[in-house]
């Protein structure tokens, strides 16, 4: 494993036009994505998106052999965390080790508790489990109660607490507040196609995501929708979006032909305005991805030298 030179990195960003965008256009954004196959392979990509139409993805390399594929979250520090169908596994691009733990629940999301030291992981069916990071240990179930008895996933805003959906990879989900000290839900929105959702810094919004379309609310008035948008009429059926801090959404499609999709609105801020673009590009090595994807802007490696893929 290796960073790319230097002198390459940059070759490649001028041949792909990585350079200030025009005026009006979106904000460049380049890094290494890590995607998951349902059946438990995962991958590991460098893409390049040059702000203005060009979004530019290399071959997924398989980095690790893991139980089941589910949903991707990046920690702090660099470890790759994948969880479906209970399994959670913790892989770490460093030393090229995987390590494993469960739920004790049907677990299929991740989302970082803000103190950085539990993984809060869930599904439309079961109960929200609690694992902690530091060691790493099994999972604590949790009955959730309230307008929703399930929460898929989780997302934690500064100052405003946690909110969770309750949407799968077929379900229009519920949005709404959860209190984690009583595990009790407050629905804020029905049928709000939301499996996923995140706490974008860049708007400082939430954004949900199910079924190929988006939603966004502030965290200080969750129940008033800022923007929106329907990808579902061009294909796609992202289930989780999620952000780069920089103004763009990364998710792949879910099942079936695998592409990453990009959706720029570092123009506007709002992921439903005109000037907001979408971008998605067909990985034919592969298929079967989980509908969403895992983002690290700081790494950027030279395929040639990953070793062969590790089991945990």
């Amino acid at each position: 494993m290796s960073r790319l030179p230097a002198g390459l990195v940059l070759a490649l960003l001028l041949i792909l036009g990585f350079m200030p965008p025009a005026q009006g256009a979106g904000a460049p954004s380049r890094g290494t994505l890590y995607l998951s196959a349902l059946g438990g392979t995962l991958y590991r990509a460098s893409y390049v998106y040059n702000g203005a139409g060009s979004f530019v993805v290399s071959t997924p390399v398989p980095v690790a052999l893991l139980r089941r594929g589910g949903s991707v979250r990046v920690l702090p520090g660099g470890r790759v965390v994948v969880v479906g169908a209970g399994y959670v596994s913790v892989y770490d691009p460093r030393t090229h080790t995987v390590a494993l733990v469960n739920s004790l629940t049907n677990a299929n999301t991740a989302a970082l508790d803000p103190s950085g030291t539990t993984l809060w992981v869930g599904w439309k069916d079961t109960a929200l489990s609690e694992v902690p990071l530091s060691p790493l240990a099994n999972g604590t179930a949790h009955a959730v109660s309230g307008d929703d008895t399930v929460a898929t996933m989780l997302a934690f805003a500064p100052g405003q607490g946690a909110f969770y959906t309750t949407g799968g990879e077929f379900e229009n989900g519920h949005f709404g507040i959860i209190n984690l000290a009583t595990f009790s839900t407050t629905r804020v929105t029905a049928a709000a196609y939301a499996t996923g959702v995140v706490y974008d810094s860049y708007s400082q919004t939430l954004i949900t995501a199910g079924l190929g379309r988006a939603r966004q609310v502030a965290p200080s008035s969750p129940a008033n929708l800022l923007s929106a948008r329907d990808d579902s009429i061009t294909g796609e059926n992202y289930l989780i979006l999620e952000p780069t801090g920089q103004g763009q959404l990364i998710g792949t499609r879910t099942g079936g032909e695998a592409r990453v999709v990009l959706i720029d609105f570092s123009a506007s801020g709002r992921i439903g305005e005109a000037t907001t673009t979408l971008h998605s590009t067909v990985l034919g090595t592969i298929t079967d991805l989980s509908g969403g994807a895992g983002w690290d802007g700081d790494l950027v490696f030279s395929d040639a030298f990953e070793p062969p893929a590790v089991s945990p």
